[in-house]
This record gives C-alpha cells, sequence and structure tokens, in this order.
C-alpha cells in the first residue's frame, strides 16, 4: 500500500484554517491557493482566522453554503 504524505503544518499554524500561516513576529498572512500571493492581515488572531475562514469558500466558488444545504434539505 502506498503511502500519501500531506502537507504538514508548523505547530504555530497546525489550528489555523487553510492557507492562513503566521510569519515574522506574530503577523498572519493568507496564501491566495490560486495564485500563491500572500496577504497579510495582521497580528488579531480571532479577525484574521474569521477573515480566513470566509475566504476559503469564496475561492473554491462554493456557491451553496451548508446552512443553505440543510435549509434546503428541510424543504423536500
Amino acid at each position: 500500500m502506498e503511502k500519501i504524505q500531506g502537507t504538514n503544518k508548523k505547530s504555530a499554524n497546525r489550528d489555523l484554517p487553510p492557507h492562513l500561516h503566521v510569519r515574522n513576529h506574530g503577523y498572519y498572512c493568507y496564501r491566495s491557493p490560486q495564485t500563491g500571493k500572500e496577504y497579510t492581515l495582521g497580528k488579531e488572531n480571532l479577525m484574521t482566522i474569521n477573515k480566513a475562514i470566509s475566504a476559503n469558500p469564496q475561492i473554491f466558488d462554493a456557491a451553496v453554503s451548508l446552512n443553505n444545504r440543510i435549509k434546503a434539505l428541510k424543504a423536500l
């Protein structure tokens, strides 16, 4: 059986959403998976995590959120 190796995050980045990383002196950076460009978001932990969580579905063209899908199932 072939072992598939994923990307490992550093311990400081392990609890962060995808594409969000801690850089020099505690600054949070978001790396666009499409272009590879990094965007500095600042030092505030909760705000940057919320920004990254809201940006990820927009980048991956998630047309329907999970809440909307659940509401649609309940309507059936």
